[in-house]
């Protein structure tokens, strides 16, 4: 739609320029936003072009003495209406500057949307209906980032309900059953924020997921738990025998007894009160997809934490050519949806090679060594990384947590039989990295 011109009066568009160099805040989502084709004739294009490129280069707005260097270049006898229209904005009367601001918006936004409506009508109408619905959606959420009025800063009179969000995240948390962490973590996991537990392969992920969940669930706490690998079949029979202490091979090899159906029963009404397990294994499931069926599901179900089995396995919203950038943008996704729905968002990713030959030769790993993607670990509010450490135990690693101490390790008891990583019964020690070096060596 490159006809398109500002619906505006020359004096409005004049009013526009000369706010773009008074104001360095909005020249910089003016150059984002408009184009010189917008404005009304060639001159005040290019008064635009001239302030759109100094800004590019120089990250700044353009002084007069700029303005009159660039009028010195025009020799043609078209410089004096060039210097006419400059004088002009020099003048332009900027005092209602909210109302520009305003008014921007506003066609900036229409202009967006007949774009959309247009370019997701011919995916309709081609019969690619979910594509359409996806494009639309990204489309809504760009359209609704316009805002010329809005600014990002913190504003003095918002600090006492900026105060009041933070006592709600802290309130809330989500302990996670390993009394130790919660205490460091001074309650546990905090809501509108990310948590990524890193491991090798076969280092209990899902099993320590599985634990986090239900110990938050016996606090009282709603989650959804979603899995991308692995039958359906077996993550339920985990759990329940992560919640009834029925051996997991006996649960899923031999008939329950009358007193094992008794347990399971309560196991079921236990998760129909606190857990959704849901399987999302198809191939191409992206993270929009986890975020609209959470998002959906809360209606009825109002969590209060999602664990996704795991990251790694998602798509991205948006395609890139590097396999780092698609999961930084799964991360990142992730922390908007914990932003946007009150919930925690609890997953994981594995080591990278040089993460696993640590591993493999009992180092205690960190989460430099997360596979692929730094952003993750840069996403992440808080990080665990699962350390083996010898046969029925591994050392689990507070590696990261913004508002606290981190580096702290606890030797974990596990019982695998039930499907228990971590429980205040079995032992849980606090070492040092010290001793665990003596006893890797």
């Amino acid at each position: 739609m490159s006809d398109v011109k500002f619906p505006f009066t020359k004096d409005f568009q004049r009013s526009i320029l000369r706010l773009m160099l008074t104001e360095e805040y909005f020249c910089s989502k003016a150059i984002t936003y408009l184009q010189d084709s917008y404005f009304e004739n060639i001159y005040l294009s290019w008064v635009f072009s001239i302030i759109k490129r100094y800004y590019k280069q120089w990250n700044a707005t353009p002084s007069p003495v700029f303005l009159k260097e660039e009028l010195n270049k025009i020799v043609s006898e078209e410089r004096q209406n060039y210097k006419s229209v400059v004088m002009a904005v020099a003048n332009a009367d900027v005092e209602n500057k909210d109302y520009i601001k305003i008014k921007l918006t506003d066609f900036i936004r229409l202009n967006r949307f007949k774009i959309a409506h247009s370019a997701s009508a011919n995916l309709f109408n081609n019969a690619q209906f979910e594509k359409a619905y996806r494009y639309t959606q990204d489309q809504i959420n760009e359209i609704r980032q316009v805002d010329f009025v809005k600014d990002d800063i913190v504003e003095v009179n918002e600090i006492y309900s900026i105060l009041d969000k933070v006592r709600h995240i802290n309130v809330n948390k989500i302990p996670i059953g390993i009394p130790v962490f919660d205490q460091y973590l001074e309650g546990g996991i905090p809501k509108q924020s990310v948590t990524t537990i890193i491991g090798g392969y076969n280092s209990y992920k899902t099993s320590m997921l599985i634990n986090c969940a239900y110990h938050a669930a016996r606090m009282g706490k709603k989650v959804i738990f979603i899995f991308h690998e692995g039958r359906r079949e077996q993550i339920l029979s985990r759990f329940l025998s992560r919640i009834t202490l029925i051996p997991y091979n006996k649960i899923i090899s031999s008939p329950p007894t009358d007193e094992e159906k008794v347990a399971i029963d309560k196991a079921k009404e236990f998760l129909s009160k606190y857990i959704i397990i849901k399987p999302m294994r198809k191939v191409g499931v992206s993270v929009e997809d986890v975020y609209d069926y959470v998002k959906f599901k809360m209606k009825e179900f109002p969590c209060d934490m999602l664990v996704c089995d795991y990251g790694q396995k998602l798509n991205p919203r948006k395609r890139y050519s590097e396999k780092r950038h698609n999961q930084q943008e799964v991360w990142d996704t992730f922390d908007l949806m914990s932003a946007e729905l009150d919930i925690a968002v609890l997953t994981a990713a594995q080591f990278n090679r040089e993460g696993h030959k640590q591993s493999h030769n009992l180092k205690i790993v960190r989460s430099v060594n997360v596979s692929e993607c730094i952003g993750i670990a840069q996403v992440s509010e808080t990080i665990f990384t699962i350390n083996p450490y010898k046969e029925g135990q591994f050392v689990l690693c507070l590696d990261k947590q913004r508002d606290g101490r981190t580096g702290k390790l606890v030797l974990c008891e596990m019982n695998m039989s039930r499907i228990i990583t971590h429980d205040p019964e079995l032992t849980q020690k606090e070492v040092t990295l010290e001793e665990m070096d003596a006893k890797y060596e």
